[in-house]
């Protein structure tokens, strides 16, 4: 599954996300104002300059976009909520990772887990930094990765703020991503009202 979704067609195109949870993320970063993605900064000549958002300042605005929306499923579903968390630890076999962002029942359940995110902006994104964020929303949807018997992740999001899916294919080399878990989503958003996407599978067939 793949391809743009805009202001204009958002709603036929999400009507095809058969998940709610998936359907109310991809709502809440088409909501998110461009504001939270840059701002302009005046210089002593006169002229203004675009600078990109720090990615927090993007993710705390998700955040609040997502929750509104979660809070409408929640009221609805009293006994069967949600909750988002951000950078909330979970236990992989070895080690503690921290998403930036996931959306599950609480830490007191291992067994509702819904989406894992991982948030970067294009002017920061590198090879080193890309892998090591898709290997961790890899081991998020891997059964057995996650310790203490719990449940995989339903879905794995990485979001590129600014930037499309040429930033990515130009940095990843095909013999570093064949253990990358193809389900993963590639999101990539440059302002209110419109992102695209493809799944990680489709990704790797656009690498050499």
């Amino acid at each position: 599954m793949n391809g743009i979704i805009k202001k204009k067609d958002s709603k036929r195109r999400l009507e095809q996300l058969t998940d709610v949870f998936l359907k109310d993320l991809f709502t809440a970063i088409l909501n998110v104002e461009d504001n939270y993605y840059a701002y302009s900064t005046k210089h002593l000549n006169g002229s203004y300059q675009q600078q990109e958002q720090l990615e927090r300042v993007f993710a705390y605005e998700l955040y609040h976009q997502w929750s509104k929306l979660l809070e409408r499923y929640n009221k609805k579903n009293k006994n069967d909520k949600r909750v988002i968390n951000g950078e909330v630890g979970k236990k992989l076999d070895f080690c503690n990772v921290f998403p930036d962002m996931i959306l599950h029942k609480g830490q007191e359940d291992i067994h509702n887990q819904e989406i894992a995110i991982e948030i970067k902006r294009k002017i920061s994104l590198s090879e080193e930094n890309l892998l090591n964020d898709l290997e961790k929303l890899s081991d998020m949807l891997t059964e057995g990765k996650l310790s203490d018997c719990a449940t995989p992740f339903k879905y794995s999001v990485f979001i590129l703020i600014g930037g499309n899916e040429s930033d990515i294919t130009r940095i990843l080399k095909q013999e570093k991503i064949n253990n990358i878990n193809d389900n993963i989503f590639c999101v990539f958003c440059q302002k209110k009202g419109e992102l695209a996407f493809k799944t990680m599978d489709e990704i790797k067939a656009q690498i050499a």
